[in-house]
């Protein structure tokens, strides 16, 4: 039924309805942006550990480095230390931009830890630059071995292990 107004009120679609469609098409956007984001997050995260021995592994970190993803190094080498038995974790530091007093008090933590857990950290790929402002800020090194290349680090490593890298 219609008047001189127009449509009757049953197939009339008011502002409030339209609201409601634009509300709802707004929260099925934010959902996604936030689906989209958590996967950039993870990404993020994502580490090759790359095992080069029965008992080495190898953590190339390229890009930045924050707190957040240093800590989530940590865990992963952790529970890579736990489940495979690895007995030397080799972190080559050489792809990383920056390493601010957080980081480096990660990457000295994280050595801490794997030797409570019977294993040795070699942190490799430290420039002059990294050195110079690690000992600026005072931080220990401690129990954590430290080189300039990964070259050293892998000798290093297959040294705790029993065995020896020969150069070709």
């Amino acid at each position: 039924m219609s008047d001189e107004r127009g449509p009757s009120a049953q197939g009339r679609i008011t502002d409030r309805d339209l609201l409601k469609q634009r509300d709802s098409e707004i929260e099925a956007q934010r959902g996604q942006i936030e689906s989209l984001q958590h996967s950039i997050e993870a990404a993020k995260f994502e580490l090759p550990l790359l095992r080069i021995s029965t008992h080495i592994l190898m953590v190339p970190i390229v890009g930045a480095m924050d707190s957040l993803r240093s800590q989530r190094v940590m865990e992963d080498v952790l529970e890579n230390i736990r489940r495979a038995g690895t007995k030397v974790v080799v972190i080559d530091i050489s792809g990383v931009n920056v390493v601010d007093s957080s980081v480096a008090s990660h990457l000295i933590m994280m050595g801490a830890a794997s030797k409570l857990m019977g294993s040795t950290t070699i942190i490799s790929g430290i420039s002059p630059g990294m050195a110079s402002n690690i000992v600026k800020l005072g931080i220990d090194t401690g129990q954590t071995e430290t080189t300039n290349t990964v070259e050293d680090a892998l000798k290093r490593a297959y040294n705790h292990v029993g065995k020896k890298l020969v150069d070709a």
